[in-house]
């Protein structure tokens, strides 16, 4: 059976800041994340979310000020060829 967690969210862009409904489920290389919406007639959003070592703590990343690195699935910085 494929089990979903919940995952503390917010979505700070919409007029509406109160939680989110988002929930992942741990499958092979990485997380089913989904995000349910509406009330009446409910739909589900899913997409795939890479990590093979299963590392991601449902967390968003830390923001960094003027920054100009991009985190990979492992966590790594890279910096783009300006």
């Amino acid at each position: 059976m494929l089990v979903f967690e919940p995952i503390k969210a917010r979505w700070d862009a919409s007029l509406f800041k109160g939680p989110v409904p988002v929930g992942r489920a741990k499958i092979p290389s990485g997380w089913l994340v989904g995000l349910v919406s509406g009330t009446f007639n409910a739909q589900t959003v899913l997409c795939f979310v890479p990590d093979p070592e299963h590392r991601w703590d449902g967390s968003s990343l830390p923001e960094t000020k003027g920054a100009k690195e991009l985190p990979n699935v492992a966590g790594e910085y890279l910096v783009p060829n300006a």
